[in-house]
């Protein structure tokens, strides 16, 4: 990796009480700490031991079609959460979505910090990010039906029910960041 891209990867992305640092091979044991939380596996489970999940992880570092981050709060790490561009992750995920659209992919792993809002605020920090910074078009996630907490987390974010759809993780809800704040008429992207 050149000088540059490593400085890319290594800089904090800060927003408010939040900041963001690209993933790192210093990260992968807390990273298999945080899947290993119940309120975590309950919904984030790809029955993988700590050396394949550090496997897949780090494959991921410098990746620019599927960039993980640490989450800080407050300068503590507290989370996981990724971007991705949907038009070129493959195996069979988002086969119609166009160029500049951003899926994520998010956890709060500490389990103190859960049902407090965090996971919310952490949302809209790093949509800013991705819709100012990265210039995403269009920002999406998929979400287990029966995963209320997530549902009601991206909504209170900004993001809204598109439909039920078929990934290769099963069914899901795909929900869309509504990011037209100040007009009534629900409008995406």
């Amino acid at each position: 990796m050149n000088k540059d891209k490593r400085n890319k990867f290594m800089k904090k992305i800060s927003s408010n009480q939040f900041s963001f640092r690209h993933l790192q091979e210093t990260d992968l044991d807390l990273l298999c700490h945080w899947l290993n939380q119940p309120h975590v596996r309950e919904w984030w489970n790809d029955n993988l031991s700590s050396d394949e999940i550090k496997s897949v992880y780090k494959a991921r570092i410098g990746n620019d079609i599927v960039v993980p981050f640490i989450a800080y709060f407050d300068n503590q790490p507290i989370g996981f959460i990724q971007y991705y561009h949907a038009n070129k992750v493959g195996d069979g995920w988002w086969p119609d979505e166009v160029a500049g659209t951003m899926g994520i992919d998010q956890f709060i792993g500490e389990p103190q910090l859960i049902n407090r809002g965090i996971g919310t605020q952490m949302i809209r920090a790093f949509t800013d990010y991705l819709l100012h910074e990265v210039h995403a078009k269009k920002i999406i996630t998929d979400v287990d039906p029966l995963n209320t907490r997530a549902i009601r987390c991206y909504e209170k974010a900004g993001f809204i029910f598109a439909g039920e759809i078929h990934t290769p993780d099963g069914l899901a809800h795909l929900m869309i960041f509504n990011n037209n704040k100040n007009n009534s008429e629900e409008k995406i992207f």
